[in-house]
């Protein structure tokens, strides 16, 4: 009897590592051939409607670093003078410039409308070699939170990108 019992508890014990194993297998199967998120992405066919470039806006001097910081916002005081500068590179690979882009630049108010009369500022500048363009002064003249507005030619049309906050006090 003793010996049944324990033939009977290595049948039961074979049966589930079989099972277990064959639940690992399984599993490793899943695991191996599930798709991973960048596997998915690298399987989906090249997108053809995408930006292909991005403006950057900053105020001040031109930066020495090919991927300079962004600054939050801008604070100037009324008749305050400052400049910009502009840098178009490659959606892909933002360390990549994209030189001899035109850019058409205007100031908007916070909420996206275009500002005329005294405190107008409109122009066109091409980008370097580089990918820099310098813009010129911008005198604040109004009271109010205003962005620089760029605009430039994509792949399949016009592209907008807009400066940080200027708030003028």
């Amino acid at each position: 009897m003793f010996i049944a019992l324990v033939q009977r508890q290595r049948k039961l014990l074979a049966l589930i590592s079989g099972v277990l194993f064959s639940v690992v297998m399984l599993l490793l199967y899943i695991f191996i051939t599930w798709p991973t998120c960048a596997q998915r992405a690298l399987s989906i066919d090249t997108i053809r409607d995408h930006l292909e470039v991005y403006a950057v806006i900053g105020f001040g001097e031109v930066p020495k670093c090919p991927l300079p910081w962004r600054d939050a916002t801008l604070a100037l005081k009324l008749s305050e003078k400052t400049s910009f500068w502009v840098r178009t590179v490659h959606m892909d690979s933002i360390m990549t410039p994209e030189p001899n882009q035109q850019i058409e630049y205007l100031l908007a108010t916070e909420s996206g409308e275009i500002v005329v009369g005294a405190q107008s500022y409109t122009g066109k500048v091409q980008t370097d070699v580089d990918g820099f363009a310098r813009l010129p002064f911008l005198t604040a003249n109004t009271i109010g939170v205003y962005r620089v507005r760029l605009i430039y030619n994509d792949r399949s049309g016009k592209a907008i990108s807009y400066s940080s906050p200027i708030i003028v006090h």
